[in-house]
């Protein structure tokens, strides 16, 4: 797998599979772009060649099936918006353009190719939020810092519907060790002991709440 590799989409961090000639948000990728996996498949190449002759079986590819391909989109590059991009592949190439049209308007919401996913708002005052203000207050001895999180999305958000106030509710508060600029990144980690920083945070957040 390597990055998308388009020029004129320099921020695209979707993975592409070797030979695709797009990756899912239809960037074109470039005749040159950089396989990252080449030299483990000349590799095998070369181990294959070095061992005893056989003979394959003949090996018969089924027959694309109909399926309804289902795709994402990383938030950074998708204007800080969390979507869903669905696709009906596998029709035959003999299919009248009507049936896939129609099996396209049954199978997608609406003819919409791309869902957006609910958006959701937690009251600053919650208690959750409080609680886990101060713990991490006591764990690192730094006030903690409540703010919008627009790089990604929580399944939690579909359950989530505005109150009198126009907050969510149930609160689907995000919180966790780590750095959000590395997340699906290259070298993408967690030092332990932030690990262990946030799991004693939890633990007192939760107890605050229980007691």
């Amino acid at each position: 797998m390597k990055r998308c590799s388009s020029p004129d989409h320099p921020h695209c961090t979707v993975w592409v599979a070797p030979g695709e000639a797009q990756c899912a948000h239809g960037h074109r990728q470039p005749s040159g772009a950089v396989d990252v996996l080449g030299s483990s498949f000349e590799m095998l190449k070369r181990v294959r060649a070095e061992g005893p002759a056989r003979i394959p079986a003949t090996i018969h590819a089924p027959p694309p099936r109909p399926h309804l391909h289902v795709s994402g989109f990383d938030p950074r590059a998708a204007g800080g918006r969390q979507a869903i991009k669905l696709e009906l592949r596998g029709m035959p190439d003999d299919a009248p353009a009507q049936l896939t049209l129609l099996l396209e308007s049954k199978l997608l919401p609406m003819g919409a190719g791309r869902l957006w996913l609910r958006p959701g708002e937690v009251d600053p005052e919650h208690e959750g939020v409080k609680a886990l203000e101060a713990a991490v207050q006591e764990v690192t001895g730094e006030p903690a810092v409540v703010r919008e999180f627009n790089g990604g999305w929580v399944d939690a958000a579909e359950l989530m519907r505005p109150n009198a106030r126009g907050f969510g509710e149930p609160a689907a508060i995000t919180f966790g060790p780590g750095d959000f600029e590395q997340a699906h990144a290259v070298d993408e980690h967690i030092e332990i002991s932030e690990v262990a920083k946030a799991a004693e945070i939890y633990a007192r957040a939760a107890r605050a709440l229980l007691v």
